[in-house]
């Protein structure tokens, strides 16, 4: 073959060649247009950021208990309810706020710290809520004609103290008692109870000692050491004074710090120890505003009253403590001064 057809055999060669690989980027190109490869749409992505809004952390209150479940009172009259508020004591947050409420504000009203003041006859209920509304205390409230005593109890506390303020707390009852030192010294544990138990707690000196020819140095002595101990036993002082024997001198009202209590009524239980003698007594002798004297030493002194106390508030009585007596009958009380009972004049 010369050189002239070779030549022409490699550019017909060369031609095919050329448009071989025409051809093929054709076909690729037609195949890229009719099927597109697909585009993903790419979703947006947002963040939202948690905004967590936290309720302030307290101390829920655990547990309401009002000193009393029946409250019987005057209209006009005032007289105060005791509650005791139960916290986690190693919860170290705000405790939890707690208010009172009267459902007929016609009949009672309630302030913030428990005083119930009588407006109409009728009956409605005192209501201590704590803020959340999880917990609750009630006590049914009546304004009627009531008649108030105070009956005080000397010479304890003694083994039979504790039955009696049981006796008191169920009948939604008060007490004053006239605490003894060298018997509290054997019985702190049942003036914790009095005290506990919303009872007013006044003070008997320590030895029982007749004060009428004793010495100024010597009364001061057993007021003040017998003030001292039940100081000592509850962390509060006494609030009243009834001396041994109901003596009263200069003396001794000059050394006092509180109203002197005597007393209007003497059952002396001391002497007539019989249950049933003490039952007709109390029921003989109860009057509105009268100051009965008995003695919680003795076993058939606090079986007696015990016995009455149902039936004499049947008859329409309310046991108060003595200074609340006084306040009821807007009579103030004053250190220093004797007091027989709102009914009589002092002397």
């Amino acid at each position: 073959m010369n050189r002239k057809k070779r030549h022409l055999y490699f550019l017909i060669g060369s031609t095919f060649v050329m448009l071989l690989l025409i051809q093929v980027f054709m076909d690729d190109l037609l195949i890229n247009q009719s099927s597109p490869e697909p585009v993903v749409k790419k979703k947006k992505v947002v963040t939202v950021e948690e905004t967590t809004v936290s309720k302030p952390n307290f101390n829920p209150v655990l547990s309401i208990t009002l000193d009393r479940t029946i409250l019987y009172l005057n209209p006009n009259d005032q007289r105060k309810i005791y509650a005791e508020i139960a916290y986690d004591t190693k919860n170290p947050f705000q405790k939890e706020a707690y208010s009172y409420s009267s459902s007929n504000e016609a009949v009672a009203t309630v302030s913030q710290d428990g005083v119930v003041t009588g407006v109409a006859n009728g009956d409605a209920v005192i209501t201590l809520e704590s803020e959340s509304g999880e917990i609750a205390a009630h006590c049914s409230v009546t304004v009627k004609r009531t008649k108030y005593l105070a009956i005080t109890f000397d010479d304890g506390p003694g083994p039979y103290t504790d039955k009696l303020v049981d006796g008191l707390v169920k009948y939604n009852s008060r007490a004053t008692f006239f605490i003894l030192g060298y018997n509290l010294e054997n019985y702190p544990e049942q003036l914790k109870k009095e005290y506990q138990a919303h009872m007013e707690i006044g003070s008997h000196t320590y030895n029982h000692k007749d004060l009428k020819n004793a010495k100024k140095k010597t009364i001061k002595q057993e007021i003040t050491s017998n003030a001292a101990l039940i100081y000592s036993t509850i962390g509060s002082y006494p609030t009243l004074l009834r001396p041994p024997y109901g003596v009263i001198k200069d003396a001794l009202c000059s050394q006092s710090s509180t109203p002197i209590i005597l007393w209007s009524v003497d059952t002396e239980d001391w002497e007539h120890q019989d249950t049933n003698y003490l039952y007709k007594y109390l029921k003989r002798h109860a009057a509105e505003g009268e100051i009965i004297l008995m003695h919680d030493i003795h076993e058939k002194s606090v079986a007696g009253f015990l016995k009455a106390l149902p039936d004499l508030i049947g008859e329409g009585y309310e046991f108060v403590t003595v200074s609340e007596l006084y306040q009821l009958k807007k009579r103030p009380l004053e250190a220093g001064k004797v007091y027989y009972g709102p009914n009589l004049k002092n002397k």
